[in-house]
């Protein structure tokens, strides 16, 4: 109906359409790298395998993606995003400030995710290495090593409803729900 070539149509619609799919992506991403940083912080060093999510994921990481997309499919995020893409009016520019704006509040959210478990990893740290200190000469670090591990997931199953729902928030700003 545009009157272009199909091909040329083609790599239009696509850059209409390419910031959207990034812009719904963002909560993905961001659970998947607060699961991540919670991994990390706990000193895991597995991967998930999963088909369904991104290669390298460690598996909080896996679990949150999961549980991102769940909530993006439940609360009808292929609707809203297919609507948006169906917009006759949908031009390019604000298609690319939304999806800008998608990805800073993903990084926004997976920084607000992780800040509470960056705190209790460092709490445990200072405390493990002032009882470590203050029974010298006795090596009790093997013996606080693992405590880190259960503190941090500890703290993630306290707030782990928060998390979900910045991450819920995320998804539906994202789908235009505000």
């Amino acid at each position: 109906s545009t009157g272009l070539p199909w091909p040329v149509a083609l790599v239009v619609e696509a850059a209409r359409g390419l910031p959207i799919a990034i812009g719904a992506s963002a909560a993905l991403w961001a659970a998947t790298m607060a699961g991540g940083v919670i991994d990390d912080l706990r000193g895991a060093r597995e991967s998930s395998s999963l088909p369904n999510v991104e290669s390298g994921a460690t598996p909080l990481g896996a679990l949150l993606s999961l549980l991102a997309a769940i909530m993006f499919l439940e609360g009808g995020g292929p609707t809203r995003v297919l609507s948006a893409l169906g917009r006759p009016d949908l031009g390019f520019s604000e298609p690319l400030i939304g999806a800008i704006a998608n990805l800073s509040g993903g990084v926004e959210v997976a920084l607000a995710v992780a800040t509470p478990l960056l705190v209790a990893s460092m709490v445990v740290e200072v405390a493990s290495s002032l009882v470590a200190r203050a029974a010298s000469p006795a090596f009790i670090q093997p013996l606080l090593a693992p405590l880190r591990s259960i503190v941090l997931l500890g703290v993630t199953a306290l707030v782990l409803e928060r998390m979900l729902e910045l991450i819920a928030l995320l998804i539906s700003v994202q789908s235009g729900t505000r």
